[in-house]
């Protein structure tokens, strides 16, 4: 990106190369995209003659415009991330509440087939005794038929 140089230009206070020379040490500071158009980190280094006197000051700036992008993505990501986080909880929680309702049905499953033999059981007494009353009638009929063709009446048949 191209950028009006600061080459020939005064510097001023706040500048990485105005604190280098006022503080006599390197100085290190990251640049917003706001005031040259790009962000980048600055590192800028008094430099010393001899005697030990500052005689001017270097600067050096690489771009942070793709950690920005890979910031920038990173951040859409943690988002995305957060969304089916959230999704997954929800699934969870509906997943959970139907394997609860899908317990209690196979307990009422249970309880049914239980009845269901329960009822069986009784059906199969009630068969028995009407099998049983079946042939209880049916030798009443046969003892009636004999008393009858032998004429030996009971006395409570007469005086019904």
């Amino acid at each position: 990106m191209k950028h009006e140089s600061p080459i020939g230009k005064p510097i001023k206070q706040g500048d990485g190369l105005w604190e280098a020379i006022n503080n006599k040490q390197t100085y290190t500071n990251v640049i917003s995209k706001e005031i040259w158009g790009f962000p980048f980190k600055n590192i800028s280094t008094p430099v010393f003659n001899e005697h030990k006197e500052i005689v001017g000051a270097f600067g050096l700036a690489y771009s942070l415009e793709n950690q920005e992008i890979l910031i920038n993505a990173a951040h859409t990501i943690a988002s995305s991330s957060q969304e089916v986080l959230a999704s997954s909880e929800e699934l969870l929680k509906n997943a959970t509440i139907l394997h609860n309702k899908m317990d209690n049905l196979r307990e009422a499953s249970k309880l049914m087939l239980r009845k269901i033999e329960q009822s069986n059981q009784i059906l199969s007494f009630i068969k028995e005794v009407a099998y049983h009353t079946n042939i209880l009638g049916l030798n009443a009929a046969i003892e009636a038929a004999r008393a009858g063709k032998s004429g030996n009446y009971p006395i409570e048949v007469l005086y019904r």
